[in-house]
């Protein structure tokens, strides 16, 4: 008789709001920064690190981290893993930068700013990357764990090969020596 048991694994559920933590604090690293700078008793004339783009860079760096170990845990070659986490590196710049949403509401109406569109765009942009990463960190915490591969290379280079024997090893070639 072959039975399977699943356990589950209760790290897996603490990584999961872990990582839910760091999204909350990715949606308003400004408010976030100045309300740890504040508690830590900290003045800004004294801080060594200013700014809350701190936050950006290292979120975004975590998630880039992340989908690499993610990548190369799955099979693919060194080449096509440091592209994808690349990739994953962008998107959380854009998903952690500090956007004020308040005043993005106030931009409606006020006929002295000039460039609406910019700002509607920027604030659009932090959305959907934001709520994209959201989503792929919750489908691999579900169950699916080839989250991170399923995104599309957009570096040609590093594609596989489209072919029949094409390149699965993922050595970058996608030559049949055999």
């Amino acid at each position: 008789m072959n039975e399977t048991v699943t356990t589950r694994d209760p790290w897996r559920a603490a990584a999961f709001g872990l990582w839910e933590l760091f999204f909350l604090v990715g949606l308003l690293p400004e408010p976030v920064f100045r309300l740890l700078r504040d508690a830590g008793g900290v003045l800004p004339q004294r801080a060594v690190i200013n700014s809350p783009y701190a936050i950006t860079l290292g979120l975004a760096g975590i998630v880039a981290v992340f989908a690499y170990n993610q990548c190369r845990g799955r099979g693919l070659s060194h080449g096509e893993s440091g592209d994808k986490s690349l990739q994953y590196l962008i998107v959380g710049l854009v998903a952690f930068l500090p956007v004020d949403f308040i005043g993005v509401l106030n931009a409606v109406g006020n006929e002295l700013v000039q460039n609406r569109s910019t700002i509607y765009i920027s604030t659009a942009a932090k959305s959907v990357a934001w709520l994209y990463l959201t989503v792929l960190i919750c489908k691999y915490y579900l169950g699916y764990d080839s989250a991170f591969v399923s995104m599309p290379s957009f570096f040609p280079s590093t594609r596989r090969g489209k072919g029949v024997g094409g390149d699965v090893g993922g050595d970058g070639g996608g030559e049949d020596l055999g």
